[in-house]
C-alpha cells in the first residue's frame, strides 16, 4: 500500500500499539535500575490494539470480497492474507528452533508451532513466546472468513446487517461462557497459577478480534457512524475508563477474564474517528507523519524481533549486576536503535518482498 492511499489514524494506531509493546518488554531490563518506580505509560496492552485493528480491517475486505459467493474469491483472500503473515511468521520459527539446537535446549522447542496449535486451549511454553498472539490471529483468519462464507452460501445471513447483530450475540455468549468457566475453575490449577490463562489461548481471546469485526459490519450497514466520530469515541472513552475501573473494583477474578474484551470494545469504539484523522502537511510534521508510517509497516517485524532482543538486553543487565540508571538507558536505548535498524532490514529485505508476490 503506497502512501497516498494509507490512512494516518491507522497507521498511529499501529505504531502505538507495537510502542506499547515494546515498551512492555523493555521494563524487565529497566527494572535493577528503577524497580516498580517506573510508569506503565500505555492504559491498553498494545496486543489487543493490534486484534481489534486486525478485525477492523480484515472484517472489512472479506465483506467486500465474499459477498459474491465465489468460492475463487474466498481462496483469493487466503492468499493474500497468508503472504502478508506467514513468511515473517516462520522465518522467526526456524530461527527459534536454529538457536535452541545450538544452545542444545532442543527439548524445549514447542513443534505445535508449526501449525499455530501451542496454545488453542492453554497458555503456550516459554519457545517462541511472542507466537501466541500471532496463533490467534491466523486461527480467526483461517475460521471467521470460512464461516461468512458458508453462512452466506447456506442463506443464514444475507447481509452484513444481521451478520451484525449475530456477531454481537456471538460475542455476548462467548464472554457469559467465558465467565461461567473461569468461575467455576477460579481456585483450581491452573487459573490460580496462570495469570496468562484468560489472556493467552486462542478460544479466550478470539472475541478481542471479533469487537473489530463488529464495528466493521457496523460501518458497512450504518454508513452514517462515519459522521458521529465524536460519539463513538466518548463512548469508547468511557467504556475504557468506567469499564477498567469497575473491574478493577470487582476483583482480580473480574479483571483477569473480562478486562480484554473491555480495553477491546472500548477500541473498536474509537475507529470512526481514527478514520477521520488527517494525516499531518509541512515539513516539521510530514516528518512525523514519515516516521509513524514507517514504524506502522515495520510493526510486524518489530514485534517478532523486541522480546527476543529485550530478553538478551534483560539477561545480560542482571548478570552485570547494573543498577546505575545511565548506564542501563543507555543500553536499552541501543538495544531500540538496533531493534529499528533490523525491523527496517527484514520488512525492506524479506517481508515486502514476499508480500508483494501476492499482487502479481
Amino acid at each position: 500500500m503506497d502512501s497516498t492511499r494509507r490512512n494516518f489514524g491507522l497507521d498511529l494506531l499501529r505504531s502505538v500499539a507495537i510502542a506499547a509493546v515494546v515498551w512492555a518488554h523493555s521494563r524487565r531490563s529497566l527494572f535493577p535500575a528503577f524497580g516498580d518506580g517506573l510508569p506503565g505509560l500505555f492504559p491498553i496492552d498494545g496486543v489487543s490494539l493490534f486484534f481489534v485493528l486486525s478485525g477492523f480491517l480484515i472484517g472489512r475486505i472479506i465483506f467486500r470480497t465474499v459477498e459474491g459467493k465465489k468460492s475463487v474469491e474466498l481462496l483469493r483472500f487466503y492468499r493474500r492474507r497468508w503472504w502478508r503473515t506467514l513468511p515473517n511468521y516462520y522465518l522467526f520459527l526456524v530461527l527459534h528452533i536454529a538457536v535452541y539446537t545450538v544452545l542444545g535446549i532442543s527439548e524445549l522447542i514447542d513443534w505445535r508451532c508449526w501449525f499455530f496449535g501451542q496454545n488453542l486451549f492453554t497458555p503456550n511454553t516459554l519457545f517462541f513466546r511472542e507466537s501466541w498472539s500471532l496463533a490467534v490471529e491466523e486461527w480467526f483468519y483461517v475460521l471467521f472468513p470460512l464461516l461468512w462464507f458458508i453462512g452466506l452460501k447456506m442463506g443464514l445471513w444475507h447481509t452484513t446487517r444481521s451478520f451484525f447483530f449475530l456477531i454481537l450475540g456471538v460475542l455476548l455468549l462467548m464472554n457469559i461462557g467465558k465467565g461461567f468457566y473461569f468461575l467455576s475453575v477460579q481456585s483450581l490449577e491452573p487459573f490460580a497459577a496462570h495469570p496468562g490463562l484468560s489472556r493467552l489461548p486462542v478460544v479466550f481471546r478470539m472475541s478481542s478480534i471479533l469487537w473489530g469485526v463488529a464495528m466493521a459490519a457496523l460501518f458497512i450497514h450504518r454508513p452514517q457512524v462515519r459522521r458521529m466520530p465524536w460519539v463513538f469515541a466518548l463512548s469508547g472513552v468511557l467504556v475504557l475508563t468506567i469499564g477498567v475501573w469497575l473491574l478493577g473494583q470487582a476483583g482480580g477474578y473480574w479483571y483477569r477474564v473480562f478486562i480484554y474484551d473491555v480495553h477491546s470494545l472500548g477500541v473498536a469504539l474509537l475507529f470512526p474517528l481514527l478514520l477521520r484523522i488527517p494525516a499531518p502537511t509541512g515539513e516539521t510534521f510530514g516528518r512525523f507523519r514519515g516516521f509513524i508510517e514507517r514504524m506502522s509497516k515495520f510493526s510486524y517485524s518489530t514485534y517478532l524481533i523486541n522480546l527476543p532482543l529485550m530478553s538478551l538486553v534483560a539477561w545480560w543487565i542482571e548478570r552485570e549486576q547494573w543498577t546505575d540508571p545511565p548506564r542501563v538507558v543507555l543500553l536499552v536505548a541501543a538495544a531500540y536503535a538496533i531493534l529499528w535498524f533490523t525491523s527496517a532490514l527484514v520488512y525492506r529485505r524479506f517481508e515486502k518482498p514476499l508480500t508483494d508476490l501476492r499482487d502479481r
